[in-house]
Order: C-alpha cells, then sequence, then structure tokens
C-alpha cells in the first residue's frame, strides 16, 4: 500500500472454520487505523496498528477490537491508541477460546490489553505507557470471565504523573472488578513482570 492509503480501519464480519481459519497476514509493514473483528476463527498477525486523531465510534474506538470464538491476535504492533489497544467485548459475545500473543501494545488510552470471555490466553505481550485521556483509568491489563492465563507478559512504564490535580489515573497492572459482571474465575497469572507502574 503506499502510505497515503493506509489507515483503513477494516471491518472483519466472515467467519472461518476450526479447521480453516481464515489467516489476514501482513507480508511486509502495512499500517492501518485498527480492526474490527466480530467473527470466528480469524487469525490477525503483523499490523501496525494506530488510530490516534482517527477516532471512531465503530468498535468502541479501540486498535484491535475482538468478539468471536477461535480468535488469534499475534505480532502486532499498536501504537497511540483513541481508546484500548487490545480487546475483546466486554459484554457477551466476548471472546472465546482466543490467544493474543507476541503483541506491542504502546500509549493506549485506557488499558493495553482487555480480556474478556472464557479460554482465553494473553501470552508474551509487551504493555507500556497506557494513559488517561478521555478513558477513565490507565492500566496494562484487565479481566473479566473465566479460564483466563496471563503469561509471560512485560508491562511497564505506566504512570500517574503529569495530570491535573486530583485527576490522576489510579495505575495498575492487571486489574478486575465485578460492578455491573459477573466476579472472575479460574484466572492464571504467572511468569509476568511488572516495572514502573505507579500504583501498582
Amino acid at each position: 500500500r503506499s502510505p497515503n492509503h493506509d489507515y483503513e480501519r477494516p471491518h472483519v464480519t466472515i467467519s472461518g472454520t476450526v479447521s480453516a481459519a481464515i489467516q489476514i497476514r501482513a507480508l511486509a509493514e502495512v499500517r492501518t487505523a485498527g480492526f474490527v473483528i466480530e467473527a470466528n476463527y480469524i487469525h490477525l498477525d503483523g499490523f501496525t496498528v494506530s488510530n490516534h486523531g482517527r477516532r471512531d465510534t465503530k468498535g468502541r474506538a479501540w486498535g484491535i477490537y475482538l468478539a468471536g470464538t477461535g480468535l488469534r491476535i499475534t505480532n502486532n504492533a499498536v501504537l497511540d491508541t483513541e481508546s484500548y489497544g487490545i480487546s475483546c467485548e466486554s459484554y457477551p459475545p466476548s471472546c472465546f477460546d482466543t490467544v493474543i500473543a507476541n503483541n506491542i501494545v504502546q500509549g493506549a488510552d485506557g488499558t493495553g490489553i482487555l480480556a474478556a470471555g472464557e479460554r482465553i490466553l494473553v501470552e508474551d505481550n509487551d504493555v507500556s505507557r497506557s494513559i488517561m485521556m478521555d478513558e477513565t483509568d490507565a492500566d496494562g491489563m484487565r479481566f473479566f470471565g473465566s479460564q483466563i492465563t496471563f503469561r509471560g507478559n512485560y508491562i511497564h512504564d505506566i504512570f500517574d504523573r503529569g495530570y491535573p490535580a486530583g485527576n490522576n489515573p489510579h495505575t495498575d497492572c492487571f486489574q478486575t472488578f465485578d460492578k455491573d459482571k459477573s466476579s472472575s474465575k479460574a484466572i492464571i497469572i504467572e511468569n509476568n513482570i511488572c516495572l514502573n507502574v505507579d500504583h501498582q
């Protein structure tokens, strides 16, 4: 793609199958304003995503919006998004049997990665510099649901400094809560590194 035409935000609604997932791969550097994936058995790999200054309401302005079963989101760089970086829809249909791995998420407004649903693996991601602009906090990762595993992630450099007095975020490496949602259960958090996250 030419540099002038690389900021579309594809909306994926056609599903693959458990034995024949749809592969969406960047074979060279490909920049987009994000992805909205509302389908099953989609593998998304190798894209650079940034929608800074290009907010839209489809997919909640998240960098990579996910709702489906059998999703694999790998090796993407999600930079300076207008809202969350990589996120499952936090209400049904959410994510099921999903892998979010080996991604870099920097400068998300709110939360770097949100895992919501069942049987989700969040592994070997690098999340940093979450900020609070239009969102209500600045966190590394959030989770809602069951059978969610966070393993080998590096969450770092999320600050509560530089905000107007009394309006600084309560930064967290990991956060969940049960307000208007069911309590999370069967969660594994292991071998992650949290470094320079101001509150936690």
